[in-house]
């Protein structure tokens, strides 16, 4: 099993040569082995090996036990040992978490507060296997279903290629002992729940179910990967200082658009979850503004995807009446319906037919429901639509449209009705001027 353990180190290039390497241990099977493998390994690997041991001070008497335990077990191992003690009830009342999440998160400061290059904990191939079953109940993409990773940053776990079964054969081998934790046999908490109650149903399927869980996730993980570095590539290419370009993350494949989207969420420090990728994929493609936490909106302006703080914009509707070859101040500007000349054939996607308007025309600003099919397109355009896509939030509402009574005739900056374009036939040709 040793050569096992090490031929998986060096596999996933969890330890190299000279690493100082903190041994985070709870007295537990699995740390205590952990403890002893790496010891056994320590020259083999060319490591220089610690441990810590946290308290969190939630079991009294054995607690101390525990800890008494742990300095006991490095003493006879000849191993350094760094133990300390945190009060996890009052940090979960002072920060609203729960005892799991609080413990987890004053170990792990313990952890890194340690000088060391590799900080091994003891998770096992059951531990792995139990975290996948968690999170697809839950609900998950492929990076749950993977398990446990072999290494996150300085954390490495040298044991994922072994099961619990082979945890505690070793240590009767090796005739030594370790502690229990009583809690951990009961079913209060979900993992524990799993772990004696849904894993022993999956082994009457298949006895094997865990071991062959070790070429499920090696398989998913390595998938996972590739699918991680084709969003960091893509992420690079969307992303500029103004946020994400909406027009490539469109044409973006959907697996790595996700990808991208969480990336997004992670570089705002927003927490990644299913629902929030969605309302960015709506904001993407409906071009909606949706609240993401607090007072952080994800929102499309003027061709980004932006996220962050946004103050709805007072919208006040405007409409003026103006005729042809008269010149009106509207939004702060001066606006007039002019006479285009054969010369001027060149400006006819900014023109259109006099002949061809209904009614009265009107100066005013965008309605709810606007749509328009523009001159030399296909398709009718929803023009919140456009407007998202290509200006400002603050500009938007002074975007001068011109309109007849049966509708749009003209946007700034966009064009003509395809309704109203010019042709061979035009007699009376107009364009709007603004300045």
């Amino acid at each position: 099993m040793l050569d096992r353990i090490a031929e998986f180190v060096n596999e996933n290039s969890l330890l190299k040569s000279g690493d100082r390497v903190l041994a985070a241990v709870s007295g537990g099977a699995d740390s205590t082995a952990m403890l002893c493998i790496l010891k056994s390994l320590e020259r083999k690997l060319c490591i220089t090996l610690s441990a810590i041991h946290v308290n969190h001070n939630l079991r009294g008497n054995e607690s101390e036990r525990d800890e008494d335990f742990c300095k006991e077990l490095c003493k006879k191992l000849g191993i350094p040992i760094k133990t300390v003690s945190v009060n996890v009830k009052e940090f979960c009342q002072r920060n609203g978490v729960s005892t799991e999440e609080g413990a987890r998160k004053l170990r792990y400061d313990a952890f890194y507060n340690e000088e060391s290059d590799k900080i091994a904990t003891a998770h096992t191939l059951d531990d792995s296997y139990e975290t996948a079953l968690f999170n697809l109940a839950r609900g998950t993409a492929l990076r749950g279903i993977c398990g446990i990773p072999v290494k996150r940053g300085k954390i490495v776990r040298p044991l994922l290629c072994i099961t619990r079964d082979e945890i505690e054969s070793y240590l009767r081998d090796i005739g030594q002992s370790y502690v229990t934790d009583t809690t951990n046999l009961t079913d209060d908490y979900t993992r524990n729940f799993i772990r004696h109650n849904i894993v022993p149903q999956m082994l009457k399927i298949n006895p094997a179910a865990i071991r062959r869980f070790a070429n499920t996730s090696r398989a998913l993980s390595a998938d996972e990967r590739y699918l991680d570095e084709m969003a960091q590539k893509e992420y690079k290419d969307v992303k500029t200082q103004g946020g994400l370009d909406l027009i490539r993350l469109e044409k973006i494949n959907p697996a790595i658009r996700n990808r991208v989207l969480a990336k997004e969420l992670r570089e705002n420090k927003l927490p990644v979850s299913a629902r929030r990728i969605y309302d960015l994929e709506r904001c993407v493609f409906d071009k909606r503004r949706v609240n993401l936490s607090g007072d952080i909106y994800c929102f499309a302006e003027a061709g980004m995807l932006k996220i962050g703080t946004q103050k709805p914009v007072e919208w006040e509707a405007c409409e003026q009446e103006i005729s042809i070859g008269k010149e009106v101040l509207f939004f702060g500007r001066r606006v007039r319906v002019e006479k285009v000349s054969d010369i001027n054939i060149k400006f006819t996607k900014f023109s259109f037919d006099c002949d061809k308007i209904k009614g009265k025309l009107y100066l005013r600003n965008r309605k709810s429901g606007d749509k328009v099919k523009f001159y030399g397109q296909r398709h009718t355009k929803s023009l919140k639509k456009l407007f998202c896509e290509k200006i400002s939030r603050e500009d938007r509402m002074k975007t001068i449209i011109l309109a007849d009574d049966e509708g749009i005739v003209f946007v700034e900056g966009f064009g003509t009705a395809d309704r109203v374009k010019t042709d061979e036939k035009t007699e009376n040709k107009a364009t709007l001027v603004i300045s």
